[in-house]
């Protein structure tokens, strides 16, 4: 399967399991199927894969797929990630979802974490999601709890 392929796979399984999650979330991807298709905003110069709202609870998303290593030890990932969560904290109940194949899953929480302590994002909810196993990360300490 081709990195596009699995990445594609990968939005496709966080936005199921995001509605799931969130069911009264709006929610979009960036996989257009056809032109004129909606796709997600620009957030901070930065195109998230799957961003959710809803107007009611005024709650903001947004999600992050990664398949590879390299895809999560570069500057590319701090710059989106830390233009993600100033984007979110300007919200009530603020979350982010980085989403990555499971055998990145301990890659993708020390990513999260080295953010979250850089950025002081403590009000935003973070969680990794694993292929099929969702992580919320502790706000205090950094640990993470599987949470299925």
């Amino acid at each position: 399967m081709s990195e596009s392929e699995l990445h594609r796979n990968l939005i496709r399984s966080l936005t199921q399991r995001l509605k799931e999650m969130h069911p009264h979330m709006n929610l979009t991807t960036d996989l257009q199927m056809r032109p004129g298709q909606p796709t997600t905003p620009i957030v901070g110069g930065y195109r998230p894969d799957v961003y959710g709202h809803c107007s009611k609870t005024h709650q903001y998303l947004i999600g992050e797929a990664k398949t590879t290593t390299s895809a999560l030890q570069n500057k590319h990932i701090d710059n989106q990630i830390i233009s993600f969560l100033a984007f979110l904290k300007e919200y009530r109940s603020p979350t982010f979802f980085l989403a990555v194949s499971g055998e990145h899953a301990d890659l993708a929480k020390t990513t999260l974490r080295f953010s979250q302590n850089i950025y002081g994002a403590d009000k935003i909810r973070l969680f990794v999601f694993g292929s099929h196993d969702v992580w919320e990360l502790n706000k205090t300490d950094g640990a993470s709890w599987l949470l299925h």
